[in-house]
């Protein structure tokens, strides 16, 4: 679930960092380095970014190795214009502040709901995902000397529109891929899956591996590296859900794990 707290490495520094919205309407960071010694720093008037009303604010947070630096996205629900902004260091420089919607004048507002950014090594790109006022999943993309570009993913792959907070956005490096992944309002998992310089294509998750129906409120899409796996996490919709895995191994096909069921583990309340 999107939310007011996140946390991320980043390598080039050797840091790792905890961001959130404090009581003083400002975006803080507390970080560390390999030597310890925690710090916080409000990021966003560092940045000089603008007042927004923050109260109800979403964000992401994310490394980009290729660019050389650690950013955060994102977008208030309350705030008006449905803009998502973005707060970004690159190493041994200050913060900074971009309102990524002024570049993007065709980008359409973002509902506040879901938001979602990631690295692309195989590509050399950055991205920030999010869900739309018009119930689409939208992308924002750069390159390391490019300009931002959008995409509406919804409309390029046909897929169903989004319903709730569940999205995710990741890279399978391993499969030379990025894709996202939500729920939509059917409670079916899908995947929008890109290659690096091809088209967008949805597959429908659930009925490919018959799961279960999911939640609209978590789903959690990562690389697993060691098996050279990409897999999706979410809970179903019963009272007191269980975590269930949907896997695809590189060159294999997507299937279903119960993880309750197979652990013997505490269902969630």
């Amino acid at each position: 679930m999107p939310s007011n707290i996140v946390a991320y490495e980043w390598p080039l520094d050797e840091t790792k960092q905890v961001v959130f919205i404090a009581g003083d309407d400002q975006i803080h960071e507390m970080v560390t380095g390999q030597k310890g010694g925690w710090r916080d720093d409000a990021i966003s008037e560092l940045a000089g970014a603008p007042a927004l009303a923050l109260e109800m604010a979403i964000m992401t947070g994310y490394a980009w190795s290729d660019g050389r630096t650690k950013q955060i996205a994102y977008v208030s629900p309350v705030d008006g214009n449905g803009h998502i902004h973005e707060l970004v260091t690159r190493q041994g420089n200050t913060w900074s502040y971009a309102d990524l919607m002024d570049q993007l004048p065709g980008a359409p507002a973002a509902d506040g709901v879901a938001i979602a950014g990631y690295a692309w090594k195989a590509n050399g790109t950055k991205q920030v995902v999010y869900t739309g006022s018009d119930s689409h999943i939208h992308e924002l993309m750069v390159g390391v000397m490019g300009m931002w570009a959008h995409s509406d993913l919804t409309q390029l792959t046909g897929a169903p529109p989004a319903e709730g907070s569940a999205l995710a956005g990741y890279a399978w490096e391993t499969g030379g891929s990025k894709q996202v992944v939500y729920v939509g309002s059917d409670r079916h998992i899908y995947e929008l899956a890109s290659s690096s310089g091809g088209t967008w294509s949805h597959t429908d998750l659930t009925r490919l591996t018959g799961a279960p129906e999911a939640s609209n409120e978590l789903v959690i899409g990562y690389e697993w590296t060691a098996q050279f796996a990409k897999q999706v996490v979410y809970l179903d919709t019963r009272e007191n859900p269980h975590i269930h895995e949907l896997m695809l191994k590189h060159g294999g096909s997507w299937h279903h794990t119960d993880l309750t069921r197979l652990t013997d583990a505490p269902e969630l309340v």
